[in-house]
């Protein structure tokens, strides 16, 4: 008998669409080529808004391996440096390998068939349904495509090619042992990016990502960080495409899915798991459910065109003006929405009118 819904990739994405079909009856499975717990590259940073989207779906933070929450991030570079604060907070940190195999032990608890360990080699429609051979064959209904950043399955079938460089960030990042104190964005790390130290317990991911080229990204890195341990990845920031096509779904990285001032894309990933299983679940269009977190990625992609070229101006406007640096902050974790940021900038600040006008024209 056939799944009703197969989900391919285990991270927080997949995990979660899995869960919420699982919870709601649905005959699930959930697969992904690694075996878990497996490494992941990323920082491991978590926003405010993540909180409120896991409580939605059932499930308290408080039961997945946080490690530090953050009430203030510190932003330096140039020579200058500004603290900001948010109540209740601001960013958490967890090890990525111990918060996706929560997820996914959380997905099996609710009934979703976890095979993890195996490759798909092929992928394929027949008679309105889909084949996947992952060391034996499975077939499913529909599918969700959690993949992550690199497309094969969706590759495949044609709904996702290979991403153009100005559609993705390359970063770089390590772990670094020792007692970190502090969140810490580096501004002055590259031109079209960031640094960044997110401590953990009794360490910290440290890194360096943006537009930049990668010869750059990798250079800064070595010179900040040291050369051990690197490893690379790349963060789609182009989510205003096809999201679905005959019964198969985009999820997270592969639906290019992150902010692309920051680089966030657990919480938009996740977001897009429970428009998915709503979409799976209630009968509705899945790009229709999507269409606000698209719109709020498009304005944040529009005003990163005038920020990131620029990135060393901005955070020395957001030094001398704190107001800018405590409500960006807050639309980033989620206490704010980001428009409503862009029209307090504009009412309150009246001369960067013409740049911001120049980008949405």
């Amino acid at each position: 008998m056939p799944y009703q819904v197969a989900v391919i990739g285990a991270g927080p994405s997949g995990s979660v669409a899995a869960y919420i079909l699982a919870e709601k009856g649905y005959k699930t499975v959930l697969l992904d080529r690694k075996k878990f717990p497996r490494k992941k590259t990323c920082a491991g940073g978590l926003t405010y808004k993540v909180e409120g989207l896991l409580k939605y779906i059932g499930i308290e933070i408080s039961e997945l391996p946080i490690e530090r929450v953050f009430e203030r991030v510190k932003v330096m570079g140039y020579g200058r440096e500004i603290e900001v604060e948010m109540d209740p907070w601001v960013i958490s940190t967890t090890n990525r390998s111990s918060f996706d195999k929560s997820l996914a032990d959380i997905a099996v608890s609710s009934g979703a068939h976890f095979i993890d360990g195996i490759s798909i080699t092929e992928v394929r429609r027949r008679e309105g349904a889909f084949e996947i051979i992952a060391g034996s064959r499975i077939e499913a209904e529909k599918l969700v495509i959690a993949e992550g950043a690199i497309p094969f399955v969706s590759r495949k079938l044609g709904i996702r090619d290979f991403w153009p460089k100005n559609e993705v960030i390359f970063a770089l990042e390590a772990e670094r042992k020792g007692d970190f104190k502090d969140i810490e964005f580096r501004m002055d790390a590259v031109d079209m990016g960031y640094g960044w130290v997110f401590p953990r317990n009794g360490s910290a991911s440290v890194g360096v990502g943006g537009l930049s080229h990668p010869a750059v990204i990798k250079r800064r890195f070595q010179e900040m960080f040291g050369s051990d341990g690197i490893s690379a990845g790349i963060i789609p920031i182009a989510g205003n495409r096809k999201l679905e096509a005959e019964g198969a779904f985009l999820v997270g990285d592969i639906a290019g899915l992150a902010d692309p001032m920051t680089g966030e894309g657990i919480y938009y990933g996740m977001r897009s798991a429970v428009e998915v299983a709503r979409a799976l679940t209630e009968g509705k269009s899945y790009e229709y459910l999507m269409k606000p977190v698209i719109e709020d990625l498009s304005l944040r992609r529009k005003v990163a065109s005038i920020v990131l070229p620029r990135m060393k101006k901005f955070f020395l406007i957001m030094v001398d003006k704190e107001e800018i640096a405590e409500r960006f902050t807050w639309a980033s974790a989620g206490k704010i929405q980001f428009k409503d940021f862009i029209k307090w900038v504009m009412f309150k600040f009246p001369s960067l009118i013409p740049s911001l006008l120049k980008a949405f024209l």
